[in-house]
């Protein structure tokens, strides 16, 4: 550490003596500097200035405590590199980790509350130790934007402008069961947040180690630019022994700039939220001289912390009365309170020409939790691919000059809005393993399901009221039309699972199955209701993004 007094720097080291006994007195000397202090029983710390060193420099401190012999310790003093610590601080999205999902979404919203406060009372602080927040989600400011009042809004549009608050560009952090429309789907709030007034530059993917390639094409379209990682590697694995940046390019040639910063709460394991200025310090230097050691290459680092060891933890201004008085004291490592986009701006322009370019995928295996639930994550696939076919239908209706509900895009956004939460990356309570009975983990997990459930379910009505819209667009005769929609872009041959009531064929009765040319399909009966059967249906190029009609005879 470098520390200021009278207008000079020095470097600030520190002895660490274990005592046992009475309280003895103890002169150290180095060089013509000398300290007396008294030992007292336990663990005793003392703080030395020493010259600030501009070349490596070898000293010897002579240490003398009363009734024991003399001992020296040689040690080096080097140039410090001239550290500054963006801080960022945050909340880390785990919907019903902590507590089940109808208390944890309202406490984020209240999380900003406190937020735009605490800007209000570190107003006065130095630039540095002024509160800053980073909203780790989209759905944190998209949902604020619907539930508060104009005042309030007005604030936080305030805040965000002139860099006390920032939000993010991720909906929320995402286990790899999520697909690239929903992907996609997730984007939307970027448009509702800049018709807001709000910019995003910065997408956040915490506690997941990995993200959707998928993700730097479709934010090249918006002005989200970087990308932060806050790894989770207590069951990963860890991808660099150092935080590392580089350009993530896409196999469309499109690039982010990625960080993979350490775990989403180093600050807190370093001491920042801690008030206690000596835990931070001895935390802080043992952690940047392993930096040096590993070859980290910047004079800036970025590290995200919670205002306490918590996932979906409250904000705190305690970390603001740290950095306050450290800087103060300090110059150098410098702590800065900052948003996440900060260090990301910095990477940019300081570095952006050496930056190595990656193009590879960046998948994750943290996300077991997908498969402790086989039932409901077959039931979201499914879900998945009905949705994306809806769509597609809904296109094609309105290539037929189909006059569609204006409700149907909300419709189709509940669906995806259920598929988000199912796909975001909680699957169980912090004691599900531990205690899989207790109410939390009964609780977390019922509310958990109940998005597939309810995507599964919107997305078969909506599907349902798709058809019927399109139906009247299409070919009309005097015999059954089964209408086969193909609703990718590539021309289609497959099987068909059919229903047939038998009130259009009966059980027993002989029946053909003709396309447009009157070639007859092959099919067979494979199951039996009462009131119908189920057949399977061989069907030949459908046309891409189009449909093709057959008759039953």
């Amino acid at each position: 550490m470098v520390a200021k007094k009278g207008g000079e720097l020095f470097h600030s080291i520190s002895m660490d003596f274990i005592h046992i006994g009475e309280d003895v007195k103890a002169d150290i000397r180095i060089g013509d500097i000398k300290i007396n202090t008294v030992l007292k029983v336990g663990f005793n710390k003392l703080e030395i200035y020493l010259p600030k060193a501009e070349q490596e420099t070898s000293f010897t401190a002579k240490i003398q405590i009363t009734g024991k012999k003399p001992v020296q310790k040689a040690f080096t003093l080097s140039p410090i590199r001239e550290w500054e610590i963006f801080l960022v601080q945050h909340t880390h999205t785990d919907i019903g980790y902590t507590r089940p999902q109808t208390e944890i979404l309202p406490e984020h919203l209240r999380y900003i509350d406190h937020a735009l406060d605490f800007c209000d009372q570190t107003d006065d602080y130095p630039d540095a130790a002024k509160f800053r927040w980073t909203c780790e989600t989209s759905w944190s400011v998209r949902e604020y934007l619907k539930s508060r009042p104009r005042e309030q809004i007005d604030r936080l549009v305030k805040r965000i402008k002139e860099g006390r608050i920032e939000a993010t560009g991720m909906f929320l952090n995402y286990s790899e069961i999520i697909d690239e429309s929903a992907l996609a789907a997730q984007t939307k709030t970027l448009r509702m947040l800049k018709n807001k007034g709000i910019d995003v530059t910065t997408a956040m993917q915490n506690d997941v180690n990995g993200i959707a390639w998928c993700m730097v094409d479709y934010f090249k379209n918006t002005d989200v630019r970087y990308l932060v990682m806050g790894i989770h590697a207590h069951r990963a694995r860890k991808p660099f022994n150092k935080p590392t940046a580089f350009w993530w390019k896409s196999p469309a040639g499109n690039r982010l700039l990625a960080y993979r910063s350490e775990h989403y709460q180093h600050g807190n394991i370093i001491g920042v939220a801690s008030g206690q200025q000596d835990v931070l310090r001895n935390n802080l230097s043992c952690y940047l001289a392993g930096l040096e050691e590993k070859g980290y290459p910047y004079s800036k680092v970025s590290l995200q912390f919670s205002g306490y060891v918590t996932d979906n933890s409250p904000p705190s201004t305690k970390a603001c009365d740290i950095i306050k008085e450290w800087n103060e004291k300090y110059e150098w490592p410098k702590l800065r309170s900052a948003l996440a986009r900060d260090f990301m701006v910095f990477l940019d322009k300081q570095h952006g020409d050496e930056i190595p370019e990656q193009k590879v995928a960046w998948p994750d295996w943290w996300t077991d939790g997908v498969g402790s639930a086989a039932n409901e994550t077959k039931v979201v696939r499914k879900a998945q691919v009905n949705i994306a076919a809806i769509t597609a239908i809904l296109s094609m209706g309105k290539i037929l000059k189909v006059k569609l509900p204006d409700s149907i895009q909300n419709e189709v956004e509940e669906v995806y809005d259920n598929l988000l939460f199912y796909d975001e990356h909680t699957y169980g309570a912090a004691e599900s393993v531990t205690d899989p009975l207790t109410q939390n983990t009964i609780n977390q997990w019922g509310m958990k399901s109940s998005y597939a459930w309810e995507a599964a379910k919107k997305s078969h009505a909506l599907e349902e009221k798709a058809l019927a819209f399109i139906e009247p667009a299409l070919k009309k005769s005097s015999l059954p039309v089964i209408a086969v929609f193909n609703s990718l872009n590539w021309k289609r041959s497959g099987m068909l699972k059919l229903f047939i009531q038998n009130e259009i064929v009966m059980e027993g009765e002989d029946f053909t199955i003709t396309d447009a040319k009157g070639r007859e399909l092959p099919y067979q009966r494979y199951e039996q209701r009462m009131e119908g059967a189920y057949f399977g249906l061989w069907v030949e190029d459908v046309p891409p993004m189009g449909y093709t009609t057959l008759q039953v005879n």
